[in-house]
């Protein structure tokens, strides 16, 4: 057995203060079997090493390779200055996850990581970004301007192995994006503006695939054309072609689109009004002045005109509610099914405690029902409980 595992393991148990056979009790063998680990004589199981690494605070990966989590940098599109949050906050949302992947990870669980497609550096970011687009598109099982948002997460998930989930982001944050070694991260705010919600999951991934968040997590509040960084220029750019990409728009658009036209392709492209009223303007099928003012109509204008109350209240349910990411939440399921680890990754991932996710997975067998004797014909029916 690695020499130096074995020294991690004693360092953890003499941080502890605790005798090796507390020790032993609380990852559940026998005195004698860690003292056999700890001499060499016996290898330590994969569950065994993920409740040494939850007692001693530390990770699996640094007890088997001594590698330290990594630290979560500050922001790369936005100086942390121009945004209405505490950075450490930031920190600790990002390393829910982190923490997740990385505890996986030492145990033999990692993310399938798909390659990204090419991001041309030829251009105007403009340009880059409606390139990289039509490249993105065409790798996703379905067009993504017709799937409702926690659709086109899955569809993305699946095609460039992208951890996409929703959350409680600090201050006003739309969302963040996070590139490592070892997974690709997008989170995205919690909000009854499931129009924005869905833009903001789109420029996210943007900088994803444009590479921009490897080392420095994207931590910002979306202000689509509003800004002259030349990554955020290129996510919107991207997030506008991703969404209501230019050959479907002038097929719907016709030569001189109506205020009402505006509304009704909002609607069918899940997008903003202002969003569509602006893609529409940069293909040059409004003018300025309908711009200013169609542009200040809202999503509720749009949902009264065309009468989709009912599934306008459904999709802000939805985005306010939130979701967990598909991939990571069954890689560790499956860990803590095959007993290779414990339900913290899994209770951690679902924001629940971990002793409330086991009543869920293994709850308690029912008591049996105290019963009487029925009296002989009495024509009696038996009760039974649910």
């Amino acid at each position: 057995m690695d020499v130096e595992l074995i020294e991690r393991v004693r360092h953890v148990i003499g941080t502890a203060g605790e005798s090796q056979a507390v020790v032993a009790a609380r990852i559940g063998i026998s005195p004698d079997k860690l003292s056999k680990s700890l001499k060499g004589a016996r290898r330590f199981t994969s569950l065994e090493l993920a409740l040494i690494a939850e007692h001693g605070g530390k990770t699996v990966d640094w007890l088997l390779r001594g590698v330290e989590p990594r630290t979560v940098a500050g922001t790369a599109a936005r100086k942390a200055a121009e945004l209405d949050h505490n950075t450490a906050d930031v920190r600790t949302t990002l390393s829910r996850y982190e923490r997740v992947i990385d505890a996986l990870h030492g145990i033999g669980y990692t993310l399938p990581l798909s390659p990204l497609p090419e991001s041309s550096q030829i251009g105007t970011g403009v340009e880059r970004g409606n390139d990289l687009a039509r490249t993105a598109t065409k790798a996703l099982p379905c067009e993504p301007w017709g799937r409702s948002t926690r659709e086109l997460a899955a569809d993305c998930e699946l095609a460039f192995g992208v951890v996409i989930a929703t959350t409680a982001l600090p201050g006003k944050l739309d969302g963040l994006s996070w590139s490592t070694e070892l997974f690709h991260l997008i989170l995205v705010a919690q909000t009854q503006m499931w129009t924005r919600q869905r833009f903001t999951l789109a420029h996210e991934l943007g900088h994803i695939l444009a590479r921009d968040a490897y080392g420095d997590a994207v931590v910002e509040k979306i202000q689509p054309g509003r800004t002259s960084d030349a990554k955020e220029v290129q996510a919107n750019a991207f997030a506008a072609e991703f969404l209501m990409p230019r050959e479907a728009i002038l097929s719907e658009a016709g030569a001189s689109p109506e205020r009402v036209d505006v509304q009704r392709m909002a609607w069918h492209f899940k997008v903003s009004p202002s969003a569509m009223a602006a893609r529409l303007k940069v293909l040059g099928l409004l003018t300025t002045a309908q711009l200013r003012e169609w542009a200040a109509t809202s999503t509720a204008d749009c949902v009264h005109t065309i009468d989709t109350f009912d599934q306008n209240m459904l999709n802000a349910e939805a985005s306010n509610g939130g979701w967990h990411p598909r991939a990571l939440t069954r890689l560790a399921l499956t860990a803590y099914s095959r007993g290779d680890t414990t339900a913290r990754p899994l209770a951690a991932l679902l924001g629940l405690d971990p002793d409330e996710l086991l009543d869920i997975l293994e709850p308690a067998p029912p008591e049996p029902a105290q019963t009487s004797p029925m009296p002989s014909g009495s024509g009696t029916e038996i009760a039974f409980n649910p």
